[in-house]
């Protein structure tokens, strides 16, 4: 707290009654190659401007998200193994913008990582598997609430909802994703969000590859879709009342 800027090294942080490790206030520092399990809240929070670089970190076994950046919470999540924590693996919301980058998100309750209110940040390189494997379900990646994260260079597979849902006025950039074999459509747009949602590869999906529903917007071109089990005729749906462009995809 308060511009403090420890290193936070091999430790194993368990079963708190809240949260396991803190970074609040501008606190900075280095996190890294902790064991980080079965806390009653959330495994790592970060909130109030904090700017830590957390790394190499195992975040499992949460009773609430593996990591939450808030509040304009900042800092660079990279190469860590967030799993099977009992919301999200990764929440990014009210102004928080992060890097998240290179981590392997996997069996989370709820979303693998999820943007709202308002949520930024530049998510790359992630690989999301088995999302929404707890009862309410969740999407590889979720963005919503007026959200305008960059989503790109994922790969986003076997998750029980959507690949990626983007919804209720959120926008952003959605890039060069591999979505595959989730149990819902590959990349969903809702309720007024304003995406670009370009250059990726959704295939294999128990849905149509794109859905567009719900006054849905945005720029859907130049993906790729494939083998997505939604229809028999096509691999985009755009339903009436939807503002959606979509141009140049390449399908089949």
């Amino acid at each position: 707290a308060d511009g403090a800027a420890p290193t936070i090294r091999s430790n194993s942080i368990h079963h708190s009654a809240s949260c396991g490790v803190t970074c609040v206030e501008d606190g900075i520092g280095i996190i890294e190659d902790n064991d980080i399990f079965a806390n009653q809240s959330v495994g790592l929070y970060i909130m109030n401007r904090a700017n830590p670089v957390v790394r190499n970190n195992t975040v499992r076994d949460s009773g609430g998200d593996g990591i939450a950046v808030c509040f304009e919470g900042r800092g660079l999540l990279d190469s860590n193994i967030i799993k099977a924590n009992a919301g999200s693996g990764v929440l990014v919301e009210t102004e928080a913008e992060p890097r998240v980058t290179r981590n392997k998100v996997m069996d989370s309750a709820q979303d693998g990582i999820k943007i709202c209110k308002n949520g930024k940040g530049h998510i790359e390189g992630n690989t999301v598997v088995n999302a929404g494997c707890g009862p309410s379900g969740g999407s590889g990646v979720m963005v919503s609430f007026g959200s305008t994260p960059v989503v790109k260079n994922n790969t986003i597979k076997d998750c029980h909802s959507f690949g990626i849902c983007i919804a209720d006025e959120a926008a952003g950039v959605i890039e060069r994703n591999n979505i595959t074999a989730t149990r819902s459509h590959g990349i969903g747009i809702f309720r007024r969000a304003n995406p670009v949602v370009r250059g990726n590869i959704v295939r294999d999906n128990a849905g149509v590859g794109i859905f567009i529903s719900q006054a849905g917007g945005g720029t859907v071109s130049d993906n790729r879709l494939a083998l997505n089990r939604g229809s028999h005729t096509t691999q985009v749906i755009v339903e009436p009342g939807c503002s959606a462009t979509v141009r140049e995809n390449i399908t089949g």
